[in-house]
């Protein structure tokens, strides 16, 4: 689980993600657009969730963002520990990655 840093209540949180393939590990695009869910703590509903986009589809495989905004309508606090779950499903295989940020308040 990589901790991806501490980010200002209010503030936009962009997330990456990168598919490869089960069988080669080399770069390719999912089977449809990866999604993502936001949980804190141990709450099993998430915070928010939605979907990635591809990147520069010309020049790269598999290269996704997603932005989502950590605002208190959603949910966010200067509390917890945050968990983005990512999932993707390449050549019918699906996988997840988990990423892990906190969140201060801004002055």
């Amino acid at each position: 689980m990589p901790y991806i840093g501490t980010y200002a209540l209010s503030s936009s949180l962009t997330v990456f993600l990168q598919t490869t393939s089960p069988n080669t590990a080399s770069a390719v695009d999912a089977d449809a657009l990866p999604s993502y869910k936001v949980y804190i703590n141990l709450v099993s509903a998430p915070l928010t969730s939605g979907t990635f986009s591809l990147i520069d589809g010309t020049n790269t495989d598999g290269f996704y963002a997603a932005q989502f905004v950590l605002s208190t309508t959603h949910g966010f606090s200067a509390s917890g520990t945050y968990c983005i779950r990512k999932a993707a499903s390449v050549s019918l295989v699906s996988a997840a990655q988990i990423d892990v940020f906190r969140i201060f308040l801004s002055t």
